[in-house]
């Protein structure tokens, strides 16, 4: 019987994770615990959206790519890239899927 989430199995650590969408909610599913981090940063990183309407854009955009450049194991972990131009669904992917 589980008692904590320590004693969760493994295996069901990626299955909770597929039903988490927001990359807010995997910020904070990385605290729980050094399993759920390992798991849900490589969830966090693999699709990375670029909205240009978003308030100090430009700033994150900067502070991305700052990260991504000195952190190589985040960096591994994309595989889709792109930018988001209006609301309006008109979008372009960088390069990374």
């Amino acid at each position: 019987m589980v008692t904590t989430i320590n004693d969760l199995p493994i295996e069901l650590v990626p299955v909770i994770l597929e039903n988490i969408v927001k990359p807010s909610h995997l910020v904070h599913i990385c605290l729980v615990n050094r399993t759920f981090d390992i798991f849900a940063r490589e969830s966090l990183y693999s699709k990375v959206f670029i909205y240009s309407w978003h308030k100090n854009v430009k700033t994150k955009i900067v502070k991305l790519f700052e990260t991504l450049a000195s952190s190589p194991h985040l960096a591994k972990y994309v595989q889709e890239m792109s930018e988001w131009f209006s609301k309006a669904d008109n979008h372009r992917n960088l390069g990374f899927s």
